[in-house]
């Protein structure tokens, strides 16, 4: 193919910066599409339930310009090698583009934007929403002559799209600049209007740009975020950017989304996969001991858990007692290191944790660490009781059978082991009760460890 050369886009060395003119990629979720979309929307096209529209905008310092999203394969050889970027958008299924009145770039007159749905067209811009008008994000929009829908569409009000398009739409009188297509001639018409198939699911170039001749700005100069593409699609949305910014000296910076050479830089944020759907998470459960097992201090602790990932795989169950790790296990079949029984009642968790980063936690295992002495084996158990439960802020805790000559004491815990309150109570009557508050908690289960004539007990409580 024969290599296009940008004027804008030049690779002589520049010159460094004190700072960076592009801060990062802000992408707004503009819309989500419902049912009365597609049913009303008759001239518009294809536009399945539930497509998100996503504006992308370049966030750049003030006095700096926005010139292009380019494309560059450095030394064409048919291989990708040091310096080339390529410059992607794609989804997993397809751009929604609207037959009526969509196209490639934002030009359609804002009293269409009421008809249908043009207003989710998918296309390319340096600034326009559409003709003589700005996209800006919703949240910076005063409200002022919003498009009123006379269709009956875009009435959604989807919580995840924040402000609805009726009260605010993201559009505001201005003069932005046009779209220059260089190299892209053919790519770009994934974004043209048409829902017949060739819409998608990939917009890419090594050897183009969409650009801005002279260099353009947001409408807020200050805020100075610029739109530079609006995309909307059923499927899960990624892209990689490079972009090239002119700095107020009358240099350029040049941002890639990867594998940089001379004095470009890398960030993060020009890569992005939007809509990705939530991984189902791991499962895990204590396997031994059983809940309430008694043990003799000193007595050796076999933990061992079962863990299975709902996607992905395992990649390591962790052990905890009382909310302290013990050890970790990377393979099945997972078991903790041996661990030793301590005197009271002890809680056992394990965290499973998937090779998609998601981790799940198990149901709390309590046991009891028991003392073997001649005090202890004439000693009796007391009775604990707390009630009612649930509770929104009040519950009353009672303990029968406590030695006068005992020292006792009480903590609460939540499930993984984090210790909230506790209470020293000394010396107290064989029967003790006492209401205590915990409607400073969140709603939650919690655990009421009571020690008395050397035992420890616990309790389960329900606040809601």
């Amino acid at each position: 193919m024969k290599k296009i050369l940008l004027g804008i886009i030049t690779f002589c060395n520049a010159l460094l910066y004190a700072q960076n003119g592009l801060e990062c990629i802000t992408v707004e979720k503009y819309y989500v599409s419902d049912a009365n979309d597609t049913t009303v929307n008759s001239t518009g096209g294809v536009l399945p339930v539930g497509s998100v529209t996503y504006r992308i905008y370049a966030d750049i310092l003030p006095g700096y310009t926005f010139q292009a999203a380019y494309g560059v394969d450095v030394a064409p050889t048919g291989l990708i090698g040091t310096g080339d970027h390529e410059l992607r958008i794609q989804t997993t299924t397809l751009f929604f583009n609207n037959e009526d009145r969509g196209a490639t770039t934002p030009g359609f007159a804002k009293s269409r934007c009421a008809d249908n749905t043009v207003m989710l067209d998918s296309w390319l811009s340096v600034g326009a929403a559409c003709a003589g008008n700005f996209g800006i994000m919703k949240t910076a929009d005063d409200g002022v002559a919003n498009v009123s829908n006379g269709d009956g569409v875009l009435q959604n009000t989807d919580a995840s799209a924040g402000i609805p398009l009726t009260t605010q739409d993201g559009l505001i009188a201005g003069t932005p600049g046009t779209v220059t297509e260089v190299g892209i001639t053919n790519d770009i018409l994934v974004f043209d209007n048409q829902n017949d198939g060739t819409n998608g699911p990939l917009f890419s170039t090594y050897n183009g740009s969409w650009a801005c001749l002279g260099g353009c700005t947001g409408p807020d100069t200050v805020d100075n975020k610029l739109l530079i593409a609006q995309i909307t699609t059923d499927g899960i949305l990624t892209f990689e950017l490079n972009i090239q910014i002119g700095t107020p000296t009358g240099g350029v910076q040049r941002f890639v989304a990867r594998n940089p050479v001379g004095n470009e830089v890398m960030l993060s944020c020009l890569i992005d996969t939007l809509g990705r759907p939530t991984l189902p998470l791991p499962t895990v459960s204590i396997t031994a001991p059983s809940n309430g097992a008694n043990y003799n201090v000193g007595d050796a602790v076999n933990i061992t858990a079962d863990a299975v990932a709902l996607s992905g795989t395992i990649t390591q169950v962790e052990f905890f007692v009382d909310g302290n790790s013990v050890g970790i296990d990377n393979n099945a079949p997972y078991a903790a290191p041996t661990w030793t029984a301590t005197l009271g009642a002890h809680n056992l968790t394990a965290t499973a944790t998937d090779s998609n980063s998601g981790q799940a936690t198990s149901s709390v295992v309590t046991i009891n660490g028991l003392a073997v002495g001649i005090n202890e084996l004439n000693a009796s158990t007391p009775i604990v009781k707390v009630f009612p439960s649930p509770t929104k802020d009040l519950f009353q805790l009672q303990i029968t059978g406590a030695k006068e000559n005992s020292n006792s004491s009480y903590s609460i815990q939540d499930v993984t082991g984090n210790l909230l309150a506790q209470k020293n109570l000394g010396t107290i009557n064989v029967n003790y009760t006492e209401r205590v508050n915990i409607a400073a908690f969140a709603n939650g289960i919690y655990f009421v460890k009571v020690t008395a004539n050397g035992f420890t007990t616990t309790q389960k409580i329900i606040k809601n």
